[in-house]
């Protein structure tokens, strides 16, 4: 096993109409993809770390359709390796540019997330019990840039 945490760097670009989009990057993808809005972004994040299968989560998948077919991403993953992790997870964590947060999920329990958040413009530290407690440590951070 590569790493028993997922790692992701999200980049939030300004916005008149409170959306939130913006660009996701992750050691394992070959290159950062694009969201319009945190529906995207929480399930580009799950995308993701099911088919890393990391972390491992700790029962089966619930839901009433195994594919979103309003999602069209293609994501490509890289080859990894326990040598060239690091320095991926490096460059993952240095392509974005503006309103970054490192979000590092450690377990997938509860058919939900847990991790921890920083936010680099105001090094700011948080831990999260869940998605939905993510997104809410999202919101009121991008509402303090705007107001």
């Amino acid at each position: 096993m590569i790493d028993k945490y997922m790692y992701f760097t999200v980049s939030f670009h300004p916005s008149q109409d409170y959306q939130y989009g913006g660009e996701l990057n992750s050691p394992f993808l070959m290159e950062s993809v694009k969201f319009y809005h945190l529906t995207d972004l929480i399930l580009l994040m799950d995308q993701i770390m099911e088919s890393c299968h990391i972390p491992a989560d700790d029962s089966r998948y619930r839901t009433f359709r195994r594919k979103h077919y309003f999602l069209s991403y293609e994501l490509k993953y890289r080859q990894m390796t326990i040598e060239k992790f690091e320095n991926y997870l490096q460059e993952s964590m240095k392509d974005c540019k503006e309103n970054i947060f490192q979000i590092k999920v450690m377990y997938r329990q509860h058919y939900s997330w847990q991790g921890e958040i920083i936010f680099e413009k105001m090094n700011i530290r948080k831990f999260f019990r869940s998605s939905l407690e993510l997104l809410h440590l999202i919101y009121s951070t991008l509402e303090k840039i705007h107001c």
